[in-house]
C-alpha cells in the first residue's frame, strides 16, 4: 500500500517546524511511494502564501519554497484527484460528531480510504479518525 501525505507532513518537508527531521527521516526511510492530492496542494499553497502576506516569509523566500515543492516531492509523488466518492465520503465523514472532523481533514480522510492509502499526518485527531475507521496511518 502506498502512503497519501496529509498537508501538514508536506509542510513540514519543505518549510522548517517542529516536525520537519521527523518527516524527513520517514520520508527518506520509506521504500513505499508516496501520492500527493491536489487538494493537498491547495492547502500547502495557501499556507505558504498566508505567510507571505503576514510578513513571515518573503515572495523570494516563498518561490524557493515552491520550487523545493515541486522539485523534492511533486515531481516524485504520484498524483490524485478528488473524486465524486471522496466527496461524499468526507461528507459523511464530517457529520460524524465523535471524529470531530474539519472538511479539509475528512476530506483528506476521504481521499486516503477511497484510494486504499495509508495517510501520514501529524495531526493527531485525523490520525484518531483513521483508526477509528480501521484505516492505517503513520504518525512520523
Amino acid at each position: 500500500m502506498s502512503f497519501y501525505l496529509d498537508s501538514n507532513v508536506i509542510i513540514s518537508l519543505i518549510q522548517e517546524d517542529e516536525h520537519s527531521e521527523r518527516a524527513s527521516i520517514w520520508l527518506n526511510e520509506t521504500s513505499r511511494s508516496v501520492v500527493v492530492s491536489l487538494w493537498a496542494e491547495m492547502e500547502v499553497s495557501a499556507v505558504l502564501l498566508r505567510n507571505v502576506r503576514s510578513g513571515n516569509v518573503s515572495e523570494s523566500a516563498s518561490d524557493l519554497i515552491f520550487n523545493d515543492l515541486a522539485s523534492r516531492l511533486l515531481a516524485k509523488a504520484q498524483r490524485l484527484d478528488i473524486d465524486s466518492m471522496a466527496e461524499r465520503l468526507a461528507l459523511s465523514l464530517v457529520r460524524e460528531t465523535a471524529l470531530k472532523l474539519s472538511a479539509p481533514d475528512a476530506l483528506h480522510l476521504a481521499l486516503a480510504i477511497t484510494a486504499q492509502l495509508t495517510i501520514v499526518t501529524f495531526d493527531l485527531r485525523l490520525a484518531d479518525a483513521a483508526r477509528s475507521k480501521d484505516h492505517p496511518v503513520v504518525v512520523p
